[in-house]
C-alpha cells in the first residue's frame, strides 16, 4: 500500500475567491454583508470538501484494482490522479471514468435531498445556499461530460482510443490536446464576455475554469510527448549524473564539509558492502539541524532504498520518466541487480527528450 498525497492546484485560490463573490452577489440584498461573505466562504469550503470526499472512493477503487496511486492533484474540476502507463489498462481507465461520472450524479442527488430537508425545516438561508451548490455541481457534471482529458468522459475516450490504436501515448496526446483547445476556448469565451458584455462574473468564471483546465491538459500532454520521445531508449543507455557512494556510518557534517561543498554532489548513495541501502540529497540534508550534523550518521537520515523510486538498467526510459513526473521525483538510482550503476535526474531526462524533439527523433 502506498501513501497517497493529495495536493491543491494554485488555481483553487482564485476559484475560492470567485465562489465567495458569486454567493455574495447572488443572495438577496436583505442579507447583511458579513452574512453573505460568511455564506460565500462556507460555500467555497463546502465545494472543496465535497470534491475531496468524491476523490476518496475513486482512490480506493484505483488501489483496489492494483493501481499504485501515489499522488492526486485537485483542480477546480476535481482530482487528477497520477497514474502511470504500467499501472493501468483499458478496463481500469473505463472503470475510473464511469465511476467518476456516477459519483458526480450521486453527489447532486444527495445535496438536493439535503436542500429539501432544509426547506422543510425552515432553514431558508442554508437551503438557498444548498440549492446553489446543486447548481454548481450540475455544471460540474456537464464539465465532466466533455470528452477532453482529464475529465471523466475524456478518460473514457482515451481508453477507447487506446484500445483501438494500441498506443497509450497517442491516446493520451489526442485527448489532452482536445483538453488544451477546450481550455483555450473557455478562456477566450470568458474574455469576450468581460470585454463585450461587461459580464465580469460569468467571464471570470470561464477564464479561471479554462485556465485551470488548460494548465492541467497541457501538463499531461507534455508528459505524454516526453514519454513518446523516450520509448526506444533503456536506462542503461542514458549517461547519469555525478554521484557519490558513502558509508552509512559517515556523519552528516563530514559528508557536507568534505564532499558536497567541494564536489558539488546533489545525490549521495549510501552503500554498505557495495550494496545500496539508501540515499540522501543536498536538499534533504538542509532539513537536518546544523547543530546535530557532527553526531548524526547518514543511516539515521537517509531515505531507505525500498522507500524510493529506483529503476533497472533494462527499464524503459519512457516508463521511468513518467514515474518521475507523476511521483514528483528529482533523482532516480539505476540498479544493476543490487549494485548501483548510475543516477539520473528528471531534469536530465526532460533535456534528452527536448533534444530528441529538436532532432525529430521519436520513439517507436
Amino acid at each position: 500500500m502506498y501513501r497517497i498525497r493529495i495536493g491543491l492546484h494554485y488555481t483553487w485560490i482564485f476559484a475560492a475567491i470567485l465562489l465567495i463573490v458569486i454567493i455574495y452577489t447572488l443572495f438577496p440584498e436583505a442579507y447583511v454583508v458579513w452574512k453573505r461573505l460568511l455564506l460565500g466562504a462556507g460555500a467555497s469550503l463546502f465545494f472543496l470538501v465535497v470534491l475531496l470526499l468524491r476523490q476518496l472512493p475513486l482512490n480506493y477503487l484505483a488501489v483496489h484494482r492494483g493501481i499504485r496511486l501515489r499522488r492526486v492533484t485537485c483542480y477546480i474540476f476535481g482530482g487528477v490522479p497520477g497514474i502511470t502507463r504500467q499501472d493501468t489498462s483499458f478496463l481500469k481507465e473505463l472503470l475510473l471514468g464511469t465511476s467518476g461520472l456516477l459519483l458526480s450524479f450521486l453527489i447532486v442527488i444527495i445535496i438536493y435531498s439535503v436542500y429539501v430537508v432544509f426547506v422543510v425545516l425552515g432553514f431558508s438561508i442554508i437551503g438557498d445556499l444548498t440549492l446553489w451548490m446543486v447548481t454548481f455541481f450540475i455544471i460540474f457534471i456537464a464539465f465532466h461530460l466533455i470528452p477532453a482529458y482529464p475529465t471523466d468522459a475524456g478518460r473514457i475516450l482515451r481508453a477507447f482510443i487506446w484500445k483501438a490504436t494500441g498506443d497509450y501515448d497517442r491516446a493520451t496526446r489526442i485527448t489532452s490536446e482536445i483538453g488544451v483547445v477546450y481550455g483555450f476556448l473557455l478562456i477566450a469565451g470568458g474574455a469576450v464576455l468581460i470585454v463585450l458584455n461587461r459580464d465580469w462574473l460569468a467571464g471570470a468564471t470561464m477564464v479561471i475554469s479554462g485556465w485551470s483546465f488548460f494548465t492541467c491538459a497541457s501538463s499531461i500532454n507534455n508528459a505524454a510527448y516526453f514519454r513518446q520521445l523516450m520509448r526506444s531508449t533503456i536506462m542503461k543507455d542514458i549517461r547519469g549524473a555525478d554521484f557519490l557512494k558513502i558509508s552509512p556510518q559517515e556523519s552528516v557534517e563530514s559528508l557536507v564539509i568534505n564532499h558536497i561543498l567541494t564536489g558539488g554532489y546533489h545525490f549521495v548513495a549510501v552503500v554498505d558492502d557495495e550494496k545500496m541501502i539508501g540515499s540522501v540529497t543536498s536538499g534533504s540534508l538542509k532539513k537536518v539541524p546544523r547543530k546535530t550534523w557532527k553526531n548524526t550518521k547518514l543511516k539515521e537520515v537517509m531515505l531507505p532504498v525500498e522507500n524510493q523510486l529506483t529503476a533497472d538498467v533494462s527499464d524503459s526510459a519512457a516508463d521511468v520518466l513518467e514515474k518521475m513526473i507523476e511521483m514528483d521525483v528529482s533523482w532516480v538510482p539505476i540498479l544493476d541487480g543490487s549494485q548501483l550503476s548510475s543516477v539520473v535526474s528528471r531534469e536530465r531526462m526532460v533535456d534528452l527528450s527536448k533534444i530528441r524533439k529538436e532532432f525529430r527523433i521519436t520513439g517507436k
